[in-house]
C-alpha cells in the first residue's frame, strides 16, 4: 500500500443474496449498539455463499466486507498495536500485518520464520474469519537483482532492491525474459505453502505483487525516487522487472499450489508437470484450493494507470514497450489469463468522493476478457488514505458507508477490504478504531468486544451499516446516472427486504459539501420507494429517530417500515 481507489440498468434485481449478521444496531447515540460482540470475534452468523459480489450471477467467493489490519499484538509493539479486529466482517487481508511478507519470512536463504505469520493466521481463525488474503509483497535483499537499488518501496525501513525481480529469475541475468530456474522463489513457495497446510492456515487467495503498475519498467512516465522523498509526481516502486518475470512466478506458485500437471510454464517452454519442482503433494499440488494470482494494479488511476497496466500483463494489448518484455500476448491459451484465479485492484478516492468507483471500475472492466470479467474481483484496499485529506469526522462516517455501497452497485465486486482497521489519529489512513481515545477522528466509543480500545466515528458507521443489512436482502438501487457507472452528484438508494415484512431504503446525496456536522447533513428531499410506509429512520450514530425523515443530505441514512427483525 503506498500512501495515496457494471453497470446495469436501474433497479437491478439482487434477490437470490442474501446478507446475515448478528442483532446490532439501533439504540441512542448516548449509549450506540454495535453489531457483534458474540463468540468468536466478529459475532456474525453467515451462511455459505452469502456477501456475494452484486450481481456476480456466478460462484459467490467470501465476504463482500473486508479489513486491513497491520498492527496487531503481541507481533507489533507499536501504539497503533492491538487484538485482531472485532470488526463484522468474514474476510481478512493480509498485507504487511505483523512484517509476513517475503522478506521477513526468509530473511536469509533457505532459513524460515513463520512465527509472525502463525499469530496472524491463529488470529484470523480464532475470530472466526476463515477467509484470507495474503500477499508475497516484495524481493527478499539477499536474492534481488538490483539489492542497491534505493528506490524501492520499504528501502527507508527495510532494505534495498526489494522492489527489483530475482536474480535466478532469468536465464542470462537481465534478460528479462523470465527463463531462469526460479529457484529461490519456488522454494519459499514450496515452504510457505508446506507450511500452511500443516498449520491449518485459512488461507485462500495469494497474491504476489502489490501494487505493480508503480513501475518504471511497465511502461508509461513512474519515475522511482526513494521512498518519503515528497517529489510531486515521483514514487518508490513496487516492481522494476518485466511482464515476462512476473508470469513466471505466477504460473511457479500456482503450479506449487495446485499441482495441474498441464499447466505451462510459458518461458521455459515446460509444463508444471515437467518442470521438475517435484513430487505431487510436497513438490507442486501443495494446496490446491488456494487461488493465485499475479496481484493488484489499477482501478483508480493513478501511476500509469493501474488498469492498462493490469490490462498489458493479462493480454499484451495495450502498447506494452518493447522493454517490458510482454511477449506471450499471441500465445495460445492466453497463459496470464489462465494463470490468474482473480482479479485485484485498489481504489483510493482521496480527495475526491467516493462514488468515483464507480468509473473507475466499470473502465477496467471494460478492459478485461469475457473469461476474467467472470473471475472474482476484489477491491483490496481503499478508502481516503490520509486523514488529512478528509478531516472532518462527519464525511469519514458518511464516506465509509458509500464506498461499500458503491462497490456493490458496480455489480462487479466481489468484496472490498476497507484500509484500515487500526491506523488511526491525525496522521492515520482512515482508521476504524483506536488502542487509546483520541477527539481526532471521534475515537471516543469503547469497544465491547476488545481489551479495551475505541471505535472511530468511521468504525462507529461501518457497524452501523452491517447492522442495517443484518439479515436483509440486497433487493435494488438507483444511481443518478441511471446506469451506476458515473460518478453523477445526486441522489443514490439502496433498497432491502427482510423477515416478517420488513423494508428499508439506504439513501444519500453524493452531492459535495466540506462538512458534515449534523447527520443528515443536507436538505434533498427524501426520495420515495413505492408500498414503503415509513415508520422510522436511522442515521450512523446509531440513533433511532421515530417517523419519516424531513430531508437526506451527504451522510447515508436507512428509512424503514418497522423495527427490523432479530
Amino acid at each position: 500500500m503506498l500512501k495515496f481507489i457494471k453497470g446495469g440498468v436501474l433497479w437491478l434485481s439482487l434477490s437470490s443474496i442474501v446478507f446475515l449478521v448478528a442483532c446490532g444496531g439501533g439504540g441512542s447515540n448516548a449509549n450506540v449498539s454495535l453489531p457483534g460482540g458474540g463468540s468468536g470475534g466478529s459475532g456474525i452468523t453467515y451462511s455459505s455463499n452469502n456477501f456475494g459480489g452484486a450481481g456476480s450471477g456466478g460462484p459467490v467467493f467470501g465476504s463482500f466486507f473486508g479489513m486491513n489490519q497491520i498492527h496487531l499484538s503481541p507481533c507489533d509493539t507499536t501504539p497503533f498495536a492491538g487484538p485482531f479486529t472485532d470488526a463484522p466482517i468474514a474476510a481478512f487481508r493480509a498485507w504487511d500485518t505483523c512484517h509476513i511478507q517475503w522478506p521477513d519470512l526468509e530473511p536469509t536463504q533457505g532459513n524460515f520464520t513463520f512465527t509472525n505469520l502463525d499469530t496472524v493466521m491463529s488470529a484470523a481463525s480464532a475470530a472466526g474469519v476463515n477467509d484470507v488474503i495474503m500477499e508475497v509483497g516484495r524481493i527478499p535483499n539477499w536474492v534481488s537483482s538490483a539489492p542497491n537499488d534505493p528506490d524501492c518501496d520499504a528501502a527507508n525501513t527495510q532494505a534495498n532492491g526489494e522492489c527489483d525481480p530475482p536474480i535466478d529469475i532469468d536465464a542470462v541475468p537481465g534478460s528479462g525474459l523470465g527463463d531462469g530456474t526460479d529457484a529461490s522463489f519456488i522454494a519459499y513457495a514450496q515452504a510457505l505453502l508446506t507450511h500452511a497446510v500443516a498449520n491449518n492456515y485459512p488461507l485462500k487467495y495469494l497474491e504476489i505483487f502489490e501494487e505493480f503498475h508503480r513501475s518504471d519498467t511497465l511502461g508509461g512516465t513512474t519515475m522511482c525516487v526513494p521512498p518519503k522523498s515528497n517529489v510531486t509526481g515521483f514514487t518508490a516502486c513496487s516492481w522494476r522487472g518485466t511482464y515476462a518475470q512476473m508470469l513466471r512466478m505466477t504460473q511457479d506458485l500456482r503450479c506449487i499450489a495446485k499441482g495441474i500437471a498441464s499447466d505451462p510454464i510459458t518461458a521455459t517452454g515446460l509444463t508444471c508437470g515437467t518442470a521438475g519442482y517435484g513430487a505431487p503433494g510436497t513438490g507442486i499440488g501443495i494446496m490446491p484450493s488456494l487461488n493465485v494470482s499475479v496481484g493488484n494494479a489499477g482501478p483508480s488511476p493513478d501511476f500509469d494507470n493501474g488498469a492498462v497496466v493490469m490490462a498489458n500483463y493479462l493480454y499484451c494489448n495495450q502498447n506494452p514497450p518493447a522493454s517490458s518484455v510482454c511477449n506471450y500476448g499471441s500465445v495460445p491459451g492466453n497463459p496470464a489469463s489462465a494463470a490468474t484465479d482473480m482479479i485485484g485492484g485498489h481504489a483510493y478516492f482521496q480527495t475526491v468522493l467516493p462514488e468515483n468507483v464507480l468509473s473507475w471500475i466499470a473502465t477496467q472492466h471494460s478492459l478485461l476478457s469475457t473469461a476474467d470479467q467472470s473471475k472474482p474481483y476484489f477491491i483490496g484496499e481503499g478508502s481516503w488514505n490520509q486523514n488529512s485529506n478528509v478531516p472532518d469526522t462527519g464525511l469519514e462516517a458518511a464516506y465509509i458507508v458509500r464506498w461499500y455501497l458503491s462497490l456493490w452497485m458496480t455489480k462487479d465486486v466481489q468484496r472490498g477490504y476497507w484500509w484500515s482497521w487500526d491506523i488511526s489519529g491525525e496522521d492515520g489512513d482512515a482508521g476504524l478504531w483506536s488502542a487509546a481515545s483520541q477527539t481526532f477522528g471521534d475515537c471516543i466509543t469503547p469497544d465491547p468486544n476488545a481489551s479495551g480500545g475505541f471505535y472511530c466515528a468511521d468504525g462507529v458507521a461501518f457497524n452501523q451499516m452491517v447492522g442495517w443489512l443484518r439479515n436483509a436482502t440486497a433487493v435494488s438501487w438507483s444511481c443518478p446516472d441511471t446506469t451506476c457507472t458515473n460518478q453523477t452528484p445526486g441522489v443514490y438508494t439502496f433498497t432491502i427486504t427482510g423477515n416478517n415484512g420488513y423494508e428499508g431504503m439506504v439513501a444519500w446525496d453524493s452531492t459535495a459539501i466540506s462538512s458534515c456536522p449534523t447527520v443528515p447533513c443536507g436538505s434533498t428531499a427524501v426520495p420515495t420507494l413505492p408500498g414503503l410506509t415509513v415508520s422510522q429512520w436511522r442515521d450512523l450514530t446509531g440513533t433511532t429517530h421515530t417517523g419519516a425523515p424531513s430531508a437526506i443530505g451527504a451522510s447515508p441514512i436507512i428509512i424503514e417500515n418497522m423495527v427490523p427483525p432479530s
